[in-house]
């Protein structure tokens, strides 16, 4: 039923069946006109997120491309057109030419140069769903082609990840559910993360239930600590214990923290012998006995910037009550950023909790609504990307199928340059056409310039 004095162009919201999802949570657009005027969040989304709103200017943004553009010497000269490129002028051209001209190229590409010239990555967020993904879409059209150099790993997880399997066996290991560390956690260290901010957002979609244990956290007799530079949202919300140290330092923090428990005999031995291994080589580092270097309070205070009384007093209160390690990927996206995850880790098991109902260690409290009770039942899964190909290419001559995705621009300066990657030698390819779609790789590649 629409209500009284409202547009009949316009649908109430209260009888509207219409229904869409987003990174940011689902919602119920609002259609006047054929165009989206407003959205509603979803009756049963626990915190909304301020940001859907912000979904309806995306279809009046200036910053929108709304029909295709071709450089103007490409036009005229095709492929072999260079000397203009970055400053030459774009020209309007109708879909269907634009259609033609991407399709024609793809085909001179792999009957020219088989399926190691061809780039295929996309790296956006916009599309929230596997069915209409551009990233699973643009895959699945090379795929069908013969194949194509493919990026390893990602920005968000590029250490942790590719640590973490030597680590643990598992690059992102499930965590402890919310419920449990609300009945059975006395401290919990918000480390490198801030889930209130970041929890804001899913992979494919989100109903925010995370927003509701941390509101049961504040008002519980749980004890909590961030430590970060910045002091996080988190932190403001839960009124905790906030330390700060230089960033980039998480690690020596770690190390002393570790110093403090094994020169106090609080190392938990037993779990140290049953469950790790080397933990003898990292306790002599930990004691200078590899390096002359005490990793002790008073090293750290002058690595991090923290006292050691607050280092010692953290220690002990961490080893005498059941803690939980909440680690973020702030840390571990830096020069080194291995060390962190690692470390954390390595703490996680001088503490000896793991296992133990509200201890431990875990990475994914901060996305994706991480820790809340997971549902059974049968999840829908999206269209693959993987599928033979169609055209009868030969197998592409040797090359890494494969390339860190922080390396392509390297990767295309540089064909044939042999590289070190995760205890391998990565040669690369030489390629001769990118195809990116629905994301910038200017917003998310390091180094720019």
């Amino acid at each position: 039923m629409e209500s009284a004095g409202k547009n009949t162009n316009q649908l109430d919201v209260r009888g509207n069946q219409l229904i869409s999802a987003s990174h940011w949570g689902i919602f119920h657009p609002i259609v006047q006109d054929g165009r989206v005027v407003d959205v509603q969040p979803f009756e049963k989304d626990s915190a909304p997120s301020k940001n859907l709103k912000k979904l309806v200017k995306l279809q009046t943004s200036s910053n929108r491309i709304l029909h295709p553009y071709v450089r103007k010497e490409y036009l005229e000269k095709g492929p072999a057109s260079s000397e203009k490129r970055g400053k030459d002028e774009w020209i309007q051209v109708t879909w269907d030419e634009a259609l033609d001209l991407v399709a024609g190229e793809i085909k001179r590409i792999y009957k020219n140069f088989g399926p190691a010239a061809m780039f295929g990555r996309s790296y956006g967020w916009k599309s929230s769903g596997l069915v209409h993904s551009a990233h699973t879409l643009q895959q699945r059209l090379l795929n069908l082609c013969g194949g194509f150099v493919e990026c390893a790993n990602s920005y968000s997880t590029g250490a942790i990840a590719t640590i973490l399997p030597y680590v643990t066996g598992s690059s992102d290991p499930k965590s402890t559910a919310w419920p449990n560390i609300l009945k059975h956690s006395e401290r919990i260290v918000f480390w490198g993360c801030d889930p209130l901010v970041t929890g804001d957002i899913d992979w494919i979609t989100t109903l925010h239930r995370a927003r509701q244990y941390l509101g049961q956290l504040k008002s519980s007799s749980i004890k909590t600590y961030s430590i970060n530079p910045v002091r996080p949202e988190s932190s403001k919300f839960l009124e905790n214990d906030w330390i700060a140290p230089k960033p980039g330092t998480d690690t020596s923090l770690m190390l002393a923290l570790m110093h403090e428990l094994i020169a106090a005999g609080m190392e938990n031995k037993s779990f140290l012998d049953k469950y790790t291994f080397g933990f003898d080589e990292l306790k002599n580092y930990i004691l200078g006995s590899t390096d002359g270097v005490e990793k002790n309070a008073e090293w750290a205070e002058k690595e991090t910037g923290i006292q050691a009384s607050v280092i010692r007093n953290l220690a002990q209160d961490l080893a005498t009550h059941r803690t939980m390690l909440m680690i973020g990927w702030g840390p571990q996206r830096a020069r080194y950023g291995e060390q962190f995850p690692w470390m954390t880790y390595a703490l996680a098991c001088v503490l000896g909790q793991i296992g133990l109902p509200g201890g431990g260690i875990g990475s994914n409290y901060h996305y994706s609504d991480g820790g809340v009770p997971v549902r059974k039942g049968i999840q829908p899964r999206g269209i693959s990307s993987r599928v033979a190909p169609v055209w009868p290419y030969k197998k592409p001559e040797e090359f890494s199928q494969k390339i860190p995705v922080a390396s392509f621009v390297d990767c295309f300066l540089n064909p044939g340059k042999v590289i070190d990657f995760n205890g391998k030698k990565v040669k690369y390819p030489e390629v001769k056409m990118v195809m990116w779609t629905g994301g910038n790789p200017f917003s998310h590649q390091p180094e720019t310039n």
